[in-house]
């Protein structure tokens, strides 16, 4: 691990790829004016604003040891920084036109192969097999079969299922909707006054009661799916 804090080493590497991606969690989308201005209005870069449920936000917070405090774990916070966002969003998009997209988590984890082949193809990055592969066995329980099959040590995977941080998921459509079946209703009705303008500007559901049954997800998923890529 040490090797990827090597400033040279890492630099090297990026000069070479063809394709340089940054992953940068809770970037505020007003930054991002400043960084484009910073930039050759002849540059590539594309700009990707990925965007969740606000319940589902709330309800991963509730669980990281990090987030331990009112003002992260706060709803009220979560949709107004979502707000912002949206607004920034809107006004950027007739700055930046195609090289700023908005993607829905829930899409994505629903659809994993043919939600990113629309991204990958609508910023011109190859969907190779390898990306393929990744996505599958990352976002489904073939995981596990796939290294298994393949001779690698699978020692570690259910763990790495389990870890918030990990890339691995067991089902990545359950994941993103786990907050149907662990918030309760008085957090579902506070969402519902103080998100509600997001549910509508992004399409989510407005109104979900408590669901205890794994199917149920899958279903809510599939009436959710909008393929949001704008």
């Amino acid at each position: 691990m040490t090797i990827c804090y090597d400033n040279e080493f890492m630099n090297d590497v990026c000069r070479r790829s063809r394709y340089n991606i940054i992953k940068t969690v809770r970037l505020r989308l007003r930054d991002i004016e400043l960084l484009y201005d910073r930039m050759s209005k002849n540059s590539n870069l594309r700009i990707i604003y990925l965007v969740r449920d606000p319940r589902g936000i709330y309800n991963s917070r509730k669980s990281m040891e990090w987030c331990n405090t009112d003002q992260c774990q706060n709803l009220t916070n979560i949709c107004n920084d979502i707000r912002e966002d949206l607004n920034d969003f809107d006004r950027l998009k007739s700055i930046l036109n195609n090289r700023l997209l908005l993607v829905r988590y829930e899409d994505i984890s629903a659809n994993p192969l043919n939600e990113t082949r629309k991204l990958f193809d609508t910023i011109n990055i190859e969907f190779s097999q390898y990306i393929q592969r990744f996505l599958r066995t990352h976002t489904t329980n073939s995981t596990a079969n796939y290294h298994h099959n393949h001779h690698h040590r699978d020692n570690n995977k259910d763990k790495d299922k389990k870890n918030p941080y990990s890339t691995y998921r067991i089902n990545s459509t359950l994941t993103a909707w786990q907050w149907t079946k662990q918030l309760n209703q008085s957090e579902l009705e506070f969402a519902e006054r103080f998100c509600h303008d997001i549910f509508v500007r992004l399409n989510y559901d407005r109104k979900i009661l408590p669901i205890v049954d794994n199917n149920q997800i899958m279903t809510t998923a599939t009436s959710n799916d909008d393929n949001t890529i704008r």
